[in-house]
């Protein structure tokens, strides 16, 4: 029988990125930090990286409870270019847990780190951060 054991993690919460104070909300206790940033269609979320670099897997953690099954896309750029893809998140309807959706990224000590909500449709969407993972 093996050991299971978390993957060590640092973590960014909203009121580190570096984006504007007047975007925090207050959130419950499950958000890091008591402070979630409010996506809308025109206001992008940064952070920059101050840990090791190398390939990373980004776990955007989120709140958005907007129809079932609903789904919204953040995209993701490093260093002022965009990176592959984007990452899906789907609502978390029914729940009053955050989730987490991992989003595959190369970052260096410094690197600024930019998420931008592709699909804002009205509703509250909450980012109160991001996990940043070493990729095996």
């Amino acid at each position: 029988m093996g050991t299971w054991s978390d993957l060590p993690y640092t973590t960014v919460t909203a009121a580190e990125f570096t984006t504007a104070n007047t975007t925090l909300v207050a959130c419950d206790d499950s958000c890091a930090g008591g402070m979630a940033a409010n996506m809308t269609s025109d206001q992008t979320f940064s952070f920059t990286w101050s840990g090791s670099a190398g390939d990373k897997i980004l776990g955007i953690k989120y709140e958005y409870n907007g129809p079932k099954n609903s789904f919204r896309h953040i995209a993701v750029t490093v260093d002022g270019t965009a990176a592959t893809g984007n990452a899906l998140l789907e609502t978390t309807r029914g729940t009053s847990k955050t989730q987490e959706a991992p989003f595959p990224a190369t970052l260096a000590s410094g690197s600024n780190v930019t998420l931008t909500l592709l699909d804002y449709d009205g509703d509250e969407f909450l980012i109160d951060g991001v996990k940043v993972y070493d990729r095996a």
